[in-house]
């Protein structure tokens, strides 16, 4: 796939698969715009690529742990199918 010259969008690149992804089409010559939840970790991706970068934050969603712990309402233990 002929990736240089284009704009890519990689989502989840702050760690992992996304931010290998990332670099991979940044070795090609994309330029990419990167989007992560943790920004700390996605700006230390975007700092290591050497191609025009634009970082873009989300906190669409709650994490695992925040969810987890969330406090619900006394009357959700009532609502049960």
């Amino acid at each position: 796939m002929v990736v240089k010259g284009s704009v890519v969008v990689v989502t989840g690149a702050s760690a992992g698969i996304g931010a290998g992804l990332a670099r991979e089409l940044a070795e090609r010559g994309a330029s990419l715009v990167l989007t992560a939840r943790r920004e700390p970790e996605l700006r230390a991706v975007a700092d290591s690529l050497k191609v025009p970068v634009e970082v873009v934050t989300s906190r669409c969603a709650p994490t695992w742990s925040e969810f987890a712990t969330a406090r619900w309402p006394a009357s959700a233990g009532s609502m049960r199918g």
